[in-house]
């Protein structure tokens, strides 16, 4: 029986001490995200170049510019959710692939809507009709 008791104890141990990690790690993705919300995305474009192929690399033009200013609003907030939910943990390439399927079948749905008031309109008919 003592040694029963030793295995709640540990268990409760346990506990307090999972606990403890999920508050510590909480509190670091808040910080995170903090930090995430309150800074813009830049855009950066380096050109390198070397001489020769025994030359090191040396970077002969460097710009960067504020997200907000390269992309339209929507186009910047579309970046900043897809780098926010890549930051949580998630594969970017596969954010990136949701995000342009979701677009594939958005456009789709455009289509389909714009053909059918066409049809509609008389503006387009179906063959043989």
């Amino acid at each position: 029986l003592s040694q029963m008791g030793k295995g709640v104890e540990n268990s409760s141990s346990i506990d307090e001490q999972v606990k403890s990690l999920r508050d510590k790690v909480s509190e670091k993705a808040d910080a995170y995200n903090d930090i995430f919300k309150s800074n813009d995305i830049i855009i950066g474009n380096y050109n390198f170049e070397r001489t020769n192929s025994s030359c090191q690399w040396t970077i002969v033009e460097l710009n960067q510019m504020d997200g907000r200013n390269a992309w339209a609003w929507l186009f910047y907030k579309r970046w900043k959710g897809r780098v926010g939910i890549s930051m949580r943990g998630y594969d970017f390439y596969n954010v990136l692939r949701w995000d342009y399927i979701t677009d594939w079948f958005a456009y789709l749905l455009l289509f389909n809507i714009a053909t059918g008031m066409m049809m509609d309109a008389g503006m387009v008919s179906a063959p043989h009709s």
